[in-house]
Order: structure tokens, then C-alpha cells, then sequence
């Protein structure tokens, strides 16, 4: 169940972030039941410009979501993640301009904010590529893909995200731990945007970016089509499907719950099943033609 908490358990600013991506981001300090946690915080408008209108922003939700999924599914996530409503005063000068420039008709009042423990492992593109001197960065984003062709966690992160439609997975987004496993955060562009709308989900099968296999692709020849890459996907979206069915979708519901109504919960939850289908999955996996 996701957290969902005043502002009043906010109890301060950390650090700054070594590295921002596109969302406005800090770190702080939130009060969990007896604890204090070290969090990433993204607090995000109500509403975005999207085709020259004004529409819902969904990506809190899409944090939720994809980090209820994630965990049913038993992928590394932080293990203390939630939701904090955050007035204006609560949010740090520079993080309060990047949301006056996104926001649509000015300032909020308050801000819902997505936040997740600081798992204290860098990112891919932090250990690998970030400090690597220029000339040699090239090399080093080679030697990663490479890497993750073998890694044990490759061709499950690819395929939760496929599911999901996640379309900003990225090597700043995949952090590393010290055993190497791989562990997940920032889920706010499922369903390919931040602004979708749950009648409009459909398995029509539209490109969607894949930024992990192609990266992977791109160093490693054919390796997203390559058997044991096939097989491996193909078991993980079986994993899945026994997730979903044991814990993720009752879960996965209760999310959608605090957002939507009976019946864009039921669109959700019947697109995120029906791309778990054997006949899908195969087929997106290359097992059928």
C-alpha cells in the first residue's frame, strides 16, 4: 500500500542532487511512522500542456503504479516510497522555479510529490560514464551495454517496461548496487506519457522506445533477438503474469483507487492484463510470428 502523507512529515532539505533529469527533484528528510528516511522528492503540477491543450498530469500515479507493479514483481526498489503533499514554503527556491516554468497559470498553492528512499547506489550513467574523462565516454557506454547483454537483470528490467510502456527508462534511472544487481526507480512515464488517459491505453501494438535494448542493440549485435535474450523475456513475463495475479493487480488497484474512478480503473487494470496474455507476449518477445 502507498504512503500517503501531509506535509507535516516533511522535516527538512538535504543535499542537493549530484545530477537532475528533466523533472524537478531534491532531496529531504520525511518521517515514516517511527523513522526518518532519506528521500528523493519530486513534487509535480496537477496539469501540463500537452497538444496545445491543458490536461491532467498522471505522473504521480505512474510512480505509484510502477513501483507497486515493480515490487509485487519483486524487482529491487527502494524500500520506503510514497506520496507527500508539500506547500510552496516546503519546497527549495530553485525546485520551486523549474515548477513555475512547467506550471500551467502559475504556482500551485501546494504540490502532491512523489518521493522514494535514497538507496545510496549510483546510476549507471553516474559510475560508468559520468566521471569518464570525455574521449573516453564513448568507450565506456560500449563496455556497459556489453556488460548488460550478460547481466542477469537485463532482459527482466526490459520487459517490465515493456509492459508497462515505460518510455524513459535510461542509464540515469538504473542505479547499481554494490553485489551488482540492478535496481529500479523513476516510473513517471508510463503508458508513454504523462498526461494518458486510461480509455485511450491499447495493445495496438504502436513503436514504442526502448531505450535499454536499444542501447544494448546497438553494442551488441541482434541481441534482443538472439534465443536465450527471447527465452529470458519470455520467463520474465511469466513472472509477471504470477505476480499480477497473486499480488499486483489487488495492489495495483488500491493505487489506482486514490486517482481514479470504477470504471478508468477497470481500463487500467484490463490493458496491464491483457498485455500479460501468452498470445501478447509472445508475439512482442519474437517467439511467434
Amino acid at each position: 500500500m502507498i504512503q500517503v502523507l501531509s506535509g507535516s512529515a516533511y522535516a527538512g532539505e538535504l543535499r542537493a542532487p549530484h545530477s537532475r533529469g528533466i523533472s524537478p527533484i531534491f532531496r529531504g528528510k520525511i518521517n515514516i511512522g517511527e523513522g526518518s528516511h532519506r528521500c528523493y522528492i519530486k513534487p509535480m503540477p496537477d496539469a501540463v500542456k500537452a497538444g496545445g491543450k491543458i490536461v491532467e498530469n498522471r505522473e504521480v500515479l505512474s510512480e505509484a503504479l510502477g513501483y507497486t507493479l515493480a515490487r509485487a514483481a519483486k524487482y529491487s526498489v527502494p524500500a520506503a516510497a510514497g506520496i507527500i503533499v508539500l506547500n510552496r514554503e516546503q519546497i527549495p527556491a530553485a525546485v520551486l522555479e523549474h515548477l513555475r516554468e512547467i506550471t500551467p497559470g502559475g504556482l500551485q498553492r501546494d504540490y502532491l510529490a512523489w518521493f522514494s528512499q535514497d538507496m545510496q547506489h549510483p546510476s549507471l550513467l553516474k559510475r560508468h560514464i559520468q566521471d569518464a574523462p570525455g574521449h573516453l565516454q564513448e568507450r565506456q557506454v560500449r563496455r556497459l551495454a556489453q556488460s548488460l547483454a550478460g547481466h542477469a537483470d537485463t532482459a527482466a528490467i526490459v520487459t517490465f517496461d515493456e509492459w508497462t510502456e515505460n518510455s524513459d527508462r535510461n542509464l540515469g534511472n538504473l542505479l547499481e548496487a554494490a553485489d551488482g544487481k540492478l535496481a529500479l526507480i523513476d516510473h513517471g512515464r508510463l503508458f508513454r506519457l504523462p498526461a494518458w488517459q486510461p480509455a485511450s491505453l491499447s495493445t495496438s501494438g504502436l513503436p514504442l522506445r526502448n531505450v535499454i535494448r536499444e542501447l544494448v542493440d546497438k553494442y551488441v549485435q541482434h541481441w534482443s533477438e538472439k534465443t536465450p535474450t527471447k527465452a529470458a523475456r519470455a520467463m520474465a513475463y511469466n513472472v509477471l503474469a504470477g505476480a499480477w495475479r497473486t499480488e499486483g493487480a489487488a495492489a495495483a488497484r488500491q493505487v489506482l483507487a486514490e486517482f481514479l474512478d470504477t470504471v478508468d480503473i477497470d481500463h487500467v487494470l484490463d490493458f496491464l492484463e491483457a498485455r500479460l496474455e501468452p498470445a501478447h507476449y509472445n508475439k512482442a518477445v519474437g517467439l511467434l510470428v
